[in-house]
């Protein structure tokens, strides 16, 4: 919901470059190489030379994304192992297959030719690419196993597809080893520990981007920092565990319950897109009753679809609906608007003077302040006034 404008300096990104990737991605690497066979070695060289590497580490959002497509086209047992949504994107599983009724003679038959349609479609896949996983999925479903177990593969495969299916170690026991490795060639534990704290003050963000509510400050003198989510989770794209622009200070609410460790391509990134300009929020005042419970906010289409995929991803029309200290300031602010209209001095109001000024912060960036855009939407919606969120400098 909030761009992070954010340019890291020369200064760092050379001492980043030089203990990442000098001191443990290159020489891990270079290790994960010796285990990978002769006919790929060259690709696979190339794939992780330095240069490329570099990219993995210091590139934008929109150089990650392509490196990211461009691996697993290139290698799919990469994506098979790590991000198994990519290799089955464009195949069609029988979703509908999961509610037959296996008790009913009828709709076993239509299970057990979805079942064979699903084998089809997976062996279009192995006879395309050299693949690990996908063979044992065949296995199971040409096996003399009951349906019901076959049901519980297909619910597996469909939710690998969409991304909600976690990659366990046995999942990866039948990959070879240098795919294996590529977690452990870039250790994001051994990076945060010496850099997490820098990245955090560098970004210099104190509200979560994704849904400019829940706090993400740090306290350097209690040690205590944000976590940082992976824009492209580690768990899914390994090779950018350290990249300096898939780093997200975020809340708890956003990465561990919208987000979580979801593939995240082709979405909306906040180094690349916020929601400052133009209106977001839309409200309305019940007549009658107690005004705190008669208030309506809702999120209006923005004729985006990133901006309205992350507004459904991260349930921010739910987060705002309900948080009570928002819909407490916007009766006060409503009783306030009130009260100056009666008076005739609605026209006089200046949100950036006092004593207007308490009703929100406009001297510092929407990076810094919670619902900095809520709280602007409101005030031009009930004051008539032409307030701009505060975007923060490229730093």
């Amino acid at each position: 919901m909030i761009n992070i404008n954010k340019v890291y300096s020369a200064d760092f990104i050379e001492s980043y470059l030089q203990f990442t990737l000098g001191e443990h991605v290159a020489p891990r690497i270079q290790q994960m190489l010796t285990k990978v066979p002769v006919g790929l070695k060259d690709d696979v060289s190339s794939a992780f030379s330095r240069a490329e590497l570099i990219k993995m580490l210091t590139g934008r959002p929109a150089v990650l994304e392509e490196l990211a497509i461009r691996i697993f086209s290139q290698f799919p047992a990469i994506a098979e192992c790590y991000c198994y949504s990519y290799l089955l994107r464009d195949i069609d599983l029988p979703v509908e297959a999961l509610k037959l009724d296996l008790k009913s003679v009828s709709q076993r038959a239509s299970f057990d030719r979805a079942i064979l349609d699903t084998i089809t479609s997976l062996q279009g896949l192995v006879s395309s690419y050299s693949l690990f996983r996908t063979p044992r999925f065949i296995e199971f479903l040409e096996s003399d196993i009951s349906r019901s177990k076959k049901k519980r593969y297909l619910c597996r495969l469909i939710n690998s597809q969409l991304g909600k299916s976690h990659v366990t170690e046995d999942d990866k026991k039948p990959f070879p080893d240098w795919v294996k490795a590529l977690a452990w060639c870039f250790d994001y534990e051994v990076m945060s520990k010496k850099f997490a704290h820098v990245i955090v003050d560098q970004l210099a963000i104190t509200v979560c981007p994704y849904c400019a509510l829940e706090c993400v400050q740090a306290f350097p003198e209690i040690n205590v920092r944000p976590e940082l989510d992976h824009f492209f989770p580690k768990s899914r794209f390994p090779f950018l565990a350290v990249g300096l622009y898939n780093l997200i200070p975020a809340g708890g609410i956003c990465n561990q319950r919208h987000k979580r460790d979801k593939p995240m391509l082709g979405r909306m990134n906040p180094y690349l897109t916020g929601f400052e300009l133009g209106t977001v929020f839309k409200f309305g005042f019940l007549p009658g009753g107690d005004l705190r419970n008669n208030i309506s906010i809702e999120i209006l289409p923005q004729g985006c679809s990133l901006k309205d995929g992350h507004v459904e991803m991260f349930r921010l029309e739910a987060l705002y609906r309900g948080m009570g200290d928002l819909r407490e300031w916007l009766a006060v602010t409503y009783e306030a608007r009130q009260w100056f209209k009666e008076m005739g001095q609605l026209n006089d109001v200046d949100f950036n003077k006092p004593p207007y000024q308490i009703y929100i912060d406009l001297k510092n960036p929407v990076t810094k302040v919670r619902a900095q855009k809520f709280k602007v939407d409101a005030l031009n919606d009930l004051f008539n006034q032409k307030l701009e969120v505060i975007i923060p400098a490229v730093t």
